[in-house]
């Protein structure tokens, strides 16, 4: 096991879209052994989304509360 190498790298960016943000996800997962890597990879991707999305709404919402009234 001395040879298995994994890496990810996940980036999170916010555009500006006139008056909105949209949110950008960017990740990339490697490793030494291809069917793991497959297996992780989806799983990553599915968490990353799941996550992503929840503090995403969360932001909105606090933005939507904090600024109404500006």
């Amino acid at each position: 096991m001395d040879k298995l190498s994994t890496s990810i790298e996940y980036k999170y960016k916010l555009k500006d879209n006139n008056k909105s943000c949209d949110q950008e996800i960017i990740y990339n997962f490697s490793s030494s052994v291809p069917f793991i890597s497959t297996y992780i990879e989806s799983t990553i991707e599915e968490r990353l989304k799941k996550k992503s999305t929840f503090l995403y709404n969360l932001q909105v919402k606090y933005f939507n509360e904090k600024y109404k009234n500006w």
